[in-house]
């Protein structure tokens, strides 16, 4: 498998359960469906309205993200399920049409600035 560089990836609140769900099949190990873990708001205190995270992908991934419409890439997380045994899922609309990538060369601090977002603060 040939990977890219970490992106950093940004989804909004409302589909953090259907992205984890999409991610734990596109994840080509375990842990997929925990990808999203940095929660941000405008203010920096939670709720988190966005998620956030820093990861490589695939490079099949990477474009089939960038490139596909919403019906090739649910035909590829779709082959991906099969293929690696996980669980089905019965959209991928929400994530794909909300999830934001970032180029390898940017900065957690410069996608924050461009998103508008602040890292929530956990006790």
């Amino acid at each position: 498998m040939a990977y890219t560089q970490p992106f950093i990836l940004v989804i909004d609140n409302g589909v953090k359960q259907n992205s984890s769900d999409v991610f734990n099949i596109l994840d080509p190990d375990s842990g997929g469906g925990n990808t999203f873990s940095v929660g941000l708001s405008a203010t920096g205190i939670a709720p988190a309205t966005s998620w956030a995270c820093r990861t490589p992908l695939e490079t099949a991934t990477y474009n089939a993200l960038k490139n596909m419409t919403v019906t090739q890439f649910k035909t590829y997380v779709d082959g991906l399920q099969v293929q690696r045994g996980r669980t089905a899922i019965g959209s991928v609309t929400a994530f794909k049409n909300n999830i934001r990538i970032y180029d390898a060369g940017q900065t957690f601090a410069q996608v924050l600035a461009l998103e508008g977002l602040q890292r929530v603060d956990t006790p």
